[in-house]
């Protein structure tokens, strides 16, 4: 990966503790940005700055829960640097449900899909806002691919992946 005006930059990275948050995070650092992570246990934080502290010294870990604002707000103050941060990558949470069939879903499983996937991109947006607005800092919202392909045994995951899309579009043009 290639990004060419990191340098010293401060970013956030949700979800950053594993997964594609996590590759996003290391390839901050690699570019020299300033990066912290979140994750829902501290277990996974630590591990993951360990291995993130090998590419660079400027990483940090918060604990918060994609879905938790209050937490969410504690990691954008911590993370900010003179009140701002540059970027914030909001790659949320995996869900406790995996690609099911719809039909064989419970209705509280058919909930339960959506707060991590869908609160757990939006929220750290909001929570950032202030601190965004700083620094005139950006946003990427992690999708998935069963957004834009109708998959047997994703409708629910590919659901919040559409919503997560227009919701992307119509933040561009709210917060420019």
């Amino acid at each position: 990966m290639n990004y060419s005006d990191f340098k010293g930059k401060v970013a956030l990275v949700s979800g950053g503790s594993r997964g594609i948050g996590y590759a996003i995070a290391a390839d901050l650092l690699r570019e020299g940005a300033k990066v912290t992570i979140t994750g829902r246990t501290a277990e996974n934080g630590e591990e993951a700055l360990g291995k993130l502290r090998q590419i660079s010294p400027d990483v940090a870990f918060v604990k918060a829960d994609a879905v938790n604002y209050d937490e969410l707000q504690n990691a954008m103050q911590a993370a900010s640097v003179d009140g701002g941060i540059d970027l914030l990558v909001s790659a949320g949470a995996e869900g406790p449900i995996g690609p099911r069939p719809f039909a064989d879903l419970t209705a509280e499983e058919i909930k339960a899909v959506f707060t991590p996937r869908f609160y757990g991109r939006i929220l750290p947006v909001h929570a950032a806002i202030p601190y965004l607005r700083a620094r005139g800092g950006a946003v990427v919202m992690i999708g998935t691919d069963a957004a834009r392909t109708a998959t047997p045994g994703e409708s629910l995951i590919g659901a919040v992946g559409a919503t997560v899309i227009l919701m992307t579009k119509a933040l561009a043009k709210e917060f420019t």
